[in-house]
């Protein structure tokens, strides 16, 4: 049975993860799934009205904490010199999530508790 792997994709360039080890999940988990609640809670204006350069700049180190598994030099700066959209970074972080063990499809989340159960991509 091949092992399960995630592509994140970024500014042109792109990374497969595998299953994350615990000594990454347990770093990106909480935050992520904060930024989750975050997002998912109210209307899509709302959303919008709370998506300001600090939750972006979380996912950013999100998303480099876990490609640095894989990728040394995939740092906060080295992904601030890529040029990707919004919903280019919040794919990124549901793949990252997923590659954490959480079960992410048609935007709920299986296998974690969540006030809200589900997860806004944008």
């Amino acid at each position: 049975m091949a092992e399960e792997t995630f592509e994140i994709a970024l500014g042109g360039r792109r990374w497969t993860l595998s299953r994350l080890p615990w000594r990454i999940s347990h770093r990106v988990l909480p935050r992520a799934l904060a930024q989750a609640r975050a997002l998912a809670d109210g209307d899509e204006a709302a959303v919008l009205q709370r998506l300001d350069q600090h939750p972006l700049e979380e996912q950013v180190e999100i998303v480099a904490l876990a490609l640095q598994s894989v990728d040394p030099d995939a740092t906060v700066e080295a992904l601030g010199e890529l040029h990707f959209s919004v919903a280019d970074l919040a794919g990124a972080l549901v793949q990252t999530m997923r590659a954490c063990g959480l079960e992410i499809g048609d935007g709920s989340i299986a296998g974690a508790e969540t006030s809200t159960g589900s997860v806004a991509a944008a």
